[in-house]
């Protein structure tokens, strides 16, 4: 039998990279990711199903690194789990750099694994066409790049609803007013749980090498260490 955490329901979890081979703390190592997957199984559900009802667990993961479809993907469609990747879509077609300027020499997924892995049951959500701190362009510079990248991935992999993952996890009221423009579903950072009636502002709890375990996560209605650097990274410009 299968222990229910007792408060694991509307919690959104975020991953970057899994055996990437360069350390740091959002790379995770195999075994313990592995772990992470058969613990979290049983509750895991799709993104759009945690956000619409504040049950279950959503995976999600940042920058479509060509390390997602070697190590991830194959590894959770072992366990057949729902998970969203996030692309930036400048990265992918080689007109940006890596998201991860710790690891500029990570490569990109390409659009063909992309649109395999959405055959497969992935979904496919936006991380913004340059990456850029979106607090500080204009509203028009805002607005034309969550645009350019809806519609490259519409264009390329077809796909017409995608969830927003704001770039370095950076937001601002009025980010979020455009931001609204193209997306429904927005998630941020925070280590909180998902607030059913603000779809437009789901909050993620960040994985890290080093941090705590995913049975502290899934039992504490609150990561402190989250929390606090979520409001740290807002403050910083």
């Amino acid at each position: 039998m299968v222990l229910r955490p007792v408060a694991s329901d509307g919690l959104v979890l975020c991953y970057h990279l899994v055996g990437g081979g360069v350390g740091g703390p959002v790379d995770l190592d195999i075994g313990t990711f592995e772990a992470q997957v058969r613990e979290v199984a049983p509750l895991v559900r799709p993104l759009a199903e945690v956000v619409a009802t504040g049950k279950g667990v959503a995976l999600t993961f940042d920058d479509a690194f060509v390390n997602f479809h070697d190590v991830v993907w194959p590894r959770l469609q072992a366990q057949q789990l729902a998970a969203t990747l996030f692309v930036p879509t400048g990265f992918i077609d080689g007109t940006h750099g890596s998201p991860l300027s710790t690891a500029p020499q990570l490569r990109p997924c390409s659009w063909g694994q992309l649109a395999s892995m959405r055959d497969e049951g992935l979904q496919i959500g936006s991380h913004s066409r340059a990456h850029k701190n979106l607090r500080g362009l204009s509203d028009d510079a805002i607005d034309a790049d969550l645009r350019d990248a809806t519609v490259r991935l519409r264009e390329v992999l077809g796909v017409v609803e995608t969830p927003l993952c704001y770039p370095q996890a950076k937001w601002s009221p009025r980010v979020e007013a455009v931001a609204r423009r193209h997306h429904a579903v927005i998630v941020t950072g925070g280590g909180v749980r998902v607030d059913t009636s603000r779809p437009w502002r789901v909050p993620r709890t960040s994985i890290v090498r080093g941090g705590p375990g995913l049975t502290r996560i899934l039992r504490w209605p609150v990561e402190p260490r989250e929390w606090l650097a979520d409001r740290v990274r807002q403050w910083r410009p």
